[in-house]
């Protein structure tokens, strides 16, 4: 009978510590009754859900009425209705990396085929669900993310989860005073969310970040603009730049990643500036769009990892002449829009509809992607004169001809060895 029972336990032991390590790597909290450091490893993600301390709606037909015991968040474009929240990060260690955060509610629609809502940041924390009125209520500031959502599916009206990226914000915060406090508000139509008194699928901000490795050196990494505005299908260059105690790291894989259109690369290595750039090309929209681009560092056994992000908004190109580039682009860099997307008026060998995608300026020869670096960093001018395909050209001719001739060399030796020729007959 003690024969059977041992392997047993040891069976037993060994399960439940998989249990144990599978579920590491994800918490779910609500306020301050879970310690994320409890479930973490070193390196591996870590999720955890953070219910509002507070929400609640101000309404401008009812500047002095209270609504902090609604189970509802509401949000209109006309009358003006919007809703506030608050978060308390004191869950999150402050010397973690965020790798990303989102804000999630449960919206209910409310009539219409759906609705557009963007999320603020409100630097102002002093405020409480239980006092805040139109009247009184903080002022917002900066626009983090716009979702736009239908309230159909195959016909059908359903409740529906909305997300917004809120990572930068967070970021900030958690290095800050540890409070998250958002705003809420229409662009679109109206919609009503589920408050945190309605006591099932209310609101959550979810963050993922990672725990560094004692031991191991601290990463910034920084994106070049932070913000930027182009119009649909236009590019622009981002740049990544990291580094180590202010010191360049160089040889550094960084991975890009975007919401919404396309990547030149997905990853690239810095050079000896600890830059790395990518193009970034907007996709074509109809309407204003937001997107956020973010560059990431996984880390090596010498760094930590690091992340950062840059927000760009998308605007509706007019092209009237219909050439590919966008009237306010051609009006912007030549006055007239006489320019055809072929042409190249500062001689850079790049036409203006590359320049274009590229975001640099077509009436400046010197605007243009990077040259190439060498093994220490230095830019490698162009050769002038000798085009590319030319000396591509050549070398191919060299190298196909050297391979001939000790083919030809070979074949000699192996018939004749290294006989005179006039012994060859």
């Amino acid at each position: 009978m003690t024969r059977q029972i041992t392997p047993a336990l040891v069976i037993g032991l060994v399960l439940c510590l998989l249990v144990l390590f599978q579920n590491a790597g994800s918490v779910r909290g609500a306020g301050l009754r879970v310690n994320p450091r409890l479930y973490i490893g070193y390196g591996a993600p870590t999720t955890v859900q953070i219910y509002p301390t507070d929400d609640a709606y101000v309404s401008s037909e009812e500047p002095d009425s209270n609504f902090g015991v609604s189970i509802y968040l509401s949000c209109s474009a006309d009358p003006d209705v919007r809703s506030f929240l608050k978060f308390d990060l004191s869950l999150i260690p402050s010397d973690v990396q965020v790798q990303s955060a989102t804000l999630k509610l449960l919206c209910y629609g409310d009539g219409g085929s759906g609705a557009s809502m963007g999320v603020r940041v409100v630097t102002n924390d002093a405020w409480s669900e239980g006092t805040i009125t139109w009247n009184n209520q903080p002022p917002y500031g900066n626009l983090l993310d716009t979702v736009t959502e239908s309230f159909y599916v195959n016909g059908v009206q359903v409740d529906k989860w909305w997300e917004w990226n809120v990572t930068t914000w967070v970021r900030s915060e958690l290095s800050g005073d540890k409070i998250a406090s958002f705003s809420l508000k229409s662009v679109e139509n109206s919609c009503y969310f589920l408050a945190k008194e309605h006591g099932e699928n209310i609101p959550y901000l979810e963050v993922t970040y990672t725990t560094p490795e004692p031991g191991k050196s601290p990463t910034t990494l920084t994106v070049s603009p932070t913000d930027f505005t182009i119009t649909s299908g236009q590019g622009t260059i981002l740049t990544a730049t990291l580094t180590s105690d202010g010191s360049p790291l160089a040889g550094k894989t960084i991975t890009w990643f975007k919401t919404a259109g396309t990547l030149s690369a997905g990853e690239g290595t810095t050079k000896s500036s600890g830059q790395v750039s990518v193009t970034y090309t907007a996709p074509t929209v109809e309407n204003q769009t937001l997107v956020t681009i973010t560059a990431s560092f996984a880390g090596d056994d010498q760094y930590q990892s690091s992340s950062e992000g840059a927000s760009g908004t998308i605007t509706v190109a007019l092209d009237a002449d219909n050439d590919g580039l966008p009237d306010d682009w051609e009006i912007t860099y030549f006055d007239n829009l006489d320019q055809g997307p072929d042409d190249d008026p500062d001689g850079d060998d790049y036409t203006n509809l590359q320049e274009y995608r590229l975001g640099t300026n077509p009436s400046d020869a010197t605007s243009h992607p990077e040259a190439p670096e060498n093994e220490e960093g230095e830019e490698v001018p162009a050769v002038e004169g000798f085009p590319s395909l030319v000396l591509i050209a050549v070398v191919a001719v060299v190298v196909i001809g050297s391979v001939g001739a000790l083919v030809w060399i070979r074949s000699r030796r192996g018939k004749k060895g290294w006989a005179p020729k006039e012994e060859w007959e």
